[in-house]
């Protein structure tokens, strides 16, 4: 519902409520129980439908989202799950992945665990383990439309070792259903390093189901593990009993302005959503089709590599290097739609 009507001006509006926190606004809570107990929460709700709530203690990643009450994203078994539970050896990353709409991979590894000499990469590096610092949240009118900001500094570091910093601002309005994530990664080092990411999205039902439609224009396809075709990426169903999970490797066409997106609809629940980002900052799209019983998810994942490891991507080419104080900007968009 739209609660932000066109026809009031901003002192109308306000005339009419206590506080705006009536309408919409970022409430910061905490988790008081399970695996979750003492997690940072922000709820972010911009009164015209949206409601998601960011992780300050989790890379301000965003966890569950739902656009007019109804849930976009997956959530798994491990629910919400606190930092100070991560496990960062091989694949026990797992044991803290609560899906949510977001979760970003990074900074140094994306994919499978790698080990050089007496550094271990584990599984999708440590970023989203890690918590934000400097986190600020800003409310403000701009004529008679209300934003929201939130804001904070992730830094991956390590005496004798890197020193990356990614300064992440997450915002929305009462305009439209949209959030715009904008990330500024520096090397604040004194040495060239090496950096991955990768933007996991895991959209779940009701917008993912069998009646789903994804829509991505990919200039080439493959399959990592050569389970499947590279034509089945739009084929979904119910979940089935003991899934594979199929992870296809796109890079998509862009548009007249350089830019990628995928749209995912779901014309039986009324409700869609389309991200887009600058081709250059992103040139790969990997889709994690993952259709069991319980762990049924589609990942829709802008990045720049693939989530094979980061010495099998570097043997590719597919990793970028920042020189000592060198920032790259990420900008992603994302419209929610009701169909």
């Amino acid at each position: 519902m739209d609660l932000f009507k066109p026809s009031l001006s901003k002192q109308e509006l306000l005339s009419r409520v206590g506080s705006i926190g009536q309408l919409a606004g970022a409430q910061e809570l905490v988790c008081t129980d399970g695996k979750g107990k003492g997690a940072s929460i922000i709820r972010v709700r911009n009164g015209k439908g949206l409601d998601f709530n960011i992780l300050p203690d989790r890379g301000l990643d965003i966890f569950d989202a739902y656009l007019n009450g109804i849930p976009m994203a997956w959530i798994s078994q491990n629910g919400l799950t606190s930092n100070t539970s991560y496990e960062s050896q091989n694949l026990g990353w797992l044991r803290t992945f609560g899906g949510g709409m977001l979760v970003t991979c990074g900074l140094r590894n994306v994919g499978s665990p790698v080990t050089s000499g007496s550094e271990h990469f584990g599984l999708h590096g440590r970023y989203s383990s890690i918590p934000a610092t400097k986190v600020n949240i800003l409310e403000y009118w701009d004529g008679n439309i209300f934003h929201i900001e939130v804001s904070g500094e992730i830094r991956e570091s390590n005496v004798f070792s890197e020193n990356l910093v990614c300064r992440r601002a997450i915002k929305t309005n009462s305009a439209e259903n949209k959030i715009r994530i904008h990330d500024a990664i520096t090397n604040e080092g004194f040495r060239p390093e090496e950096f991955l990411v990768l933007y996991h999205f895991n959209w779940g039902y009701p917008l993912f189901s069998a009646d789903s439609k994804l829509e991505i224009s990919p200039a080439t396809t493959s399959v990592r593990d050569s389970n499947a075709t590279a034509e089945s990426w739009n084929e979904f169903s119910a979940p089935i009993p003991g899934f594979r999970e199929i992870v296809y490797l796109h890079k998509p066409k862009s548009d007249s302005k350089d830019n990628c997106s995928y749209r995912l609809l779901n014309q039986t629940a009324g409700i869609g959503v389309k991200v887009s980002w600058p081709k250059a900052q992103l040139p790969y799209l990997t889709q994690w089709k993952m259709m069991g019983q319980s762990e049924y998810v589609l990942g829709l994942e802008p990045g720049n590599c693939f989530p094979n490891g980061r010495f099998t991507e570097m043997e590719n080419g597919r990793i970028d290097k920042l020189s000592s104080f060198e920032t790259k900007d990420i900008t992603l968009n994302l419209n929610f739609e009701a169909v």
